[in-house]
């Protein structure tokens, strides 16, 4: 189980402002636990906010951890 609310608690604002197209500053960093409000996003943006992203947009989450444990069992 991963610690944040959602897995929107994280994207990264540039992956979130490019997919948008809005300077959402007033609102990141995104608070971890709790539920995010991101003016003009829904799920269905999810995909392309994700492949906006890289692999150091996750740097010091567990997410992360668990994407590079995964990786190096070679299930990536």
């Amino acid at each position: 189980m991963l610690e944040r609310y959602g897995i929107e608690n994280y994207f990264s604002q540039a992956a979130c402002e490019s997919v948008l197209g809005l300077d959402l500053s007033s609102v990141f960093p995104l608070p971890p636990f709790e539920r995010v409000q991101i003016p003009n996003w829904n799920k269905n943006r999810n995909a392309a906010i994700a492949t906006t992203m890289e692999l150091e947009d996750l740097r010091g989450t567990d997410l992360r951890e668990f994407l590079d444990i995964v990786g190096a069992r070679g299930a990536l």
